[in-house]
């Protein structure tokens, strides 16, 4: 049986990775609001991030963070595909955190951008890949 490859999506291996990052976003015509974020897990095709802030699925945004080796900047450009509110805190299973988590998948990326991201996530071992 022969099976079609157009109907699967290739999705990258996603690191489980917790940085601080930031987020640009245009709330209005001309005006950016940048905030700072919580990534979850990354791949060099998007990031999940955990902010308190509401953005809209379908914004484009610019996600930022500082790569620690070397103190480095990448900059890339994405689109909000989902969200998903953190329904609780793990501290506090009764308490609501507020947050909302962000799939964000990355659209625009300069190319020493997309060399500093792959070379980051690289120098990570996500320990829940080694069964």
């Amino acid at each position: 049986m022969k099976q079609d490859s157009k109907n699967y999506v290739v999705i990258a291996p996603r690191k489980g990775l917790k940085i601080l990052a930031n987020i640009t976003t245009e709330t209005e015509p001309g005006k950016d609001e940048t905030f700072i974020c919580n990534t979850v897990n990354m791949s060099n095709s998007g990031v999940l991030i955990e902010t308190s802030h509401a953005i809209p699925v379908g914004a484009v945004v610019n996600f930022s963070f500082l790569v620690p080796e070397n103190n480095s900047q990448v900059r890339i450009t994405g689109e909000v595909v989902r969200e998903q509110p953190v329904s609780y805190d793990a501290r506090s299973p009764s308490a609501k955190s507020g947050l909302i988590r962000y799939g964000i998948r990355f659209l625009d990326m300069k190319d020493e951008y997309r060399k500093a991201l792959d070379d980051f996530l690289e120098s990570f071992t996500d320990d829940s890949s080694h069964h």
